[in-house]
């Protein structure tokens, strides 16, 4: 089974939890929960293992998420209209700028478009709450995947927990 690391990055309430749950769960709440640590979800398609990183959005819980950075394949942006989107590229860039991108947004938002489109990031805007766009995210995380193994250099990092190699193929 190929592994794949996603990390699941952005402000607070935008929809990261509330995506990785309904992603790997099949569940969708109201109710919010502030996320004060990374999270896990895995989600099996196919011979792949995609394995989310939740991450919190306030930036005070940020300690240690630099190897998470690091390890990823690919990052899930999500925004809304008062998102510090230029600083979560930056921040991330910084720890690994071959990393793909997704922006996504849970509602309409003209200001993550017109982000992701001066940057040349594909940008997504889904429903969380009835699962729309979510088969369009997944298949192109599957196609960036492709991508990444392709590249003559590959990366071999060891996950932080050290229990698996994360291959990029």
């Amino acid at each position: 089974m190929l592994r794949h690391h996603i990390l699941v990055i952005g402000d607070c309430q935008v929809g990261k939890s509330s995506f990785c749950i309904q992603l790997a769960e099949n569940n969708f709440t109201d109710a919010y929960m502030s996320t004060l640590f990374t999270e896990q979800y895995n989600v099996r398609v196919k011979d792949h293992l995609l394995i989310f990183y939740d991450t919190p959005g306030n930036e005070r819980f940020h300690i240690g998420l630099e190897p998470k950075y690091a390890q990823c394949d690919i990052a899930l942006l999500f925004v809304n209209e008062t998102s510090k989107v230029e600083e979560w590229f930056q921040r991330v860039r910084r720890w690994n700028p071959l990393m793909s991108w997704l922006v996504i947004a849970n509602t309409s938002s003209k200001k993550a478009k017109q982000w992701a489109d001066k940057h040349n990031k594909i940008f997504y805007e889904i429903n969380i709450k009835t699962r729309q766009g979510f088969k369009d995210v997944i298949q192109q995380i599957l196609q960036l995947t492709h991508l990444y193994a392709s590249r003559p250099f590959g990366l071999n990092l060891q996950t932080s927990d050290e229990e698996y190699l994360h291959y990029c193929s």
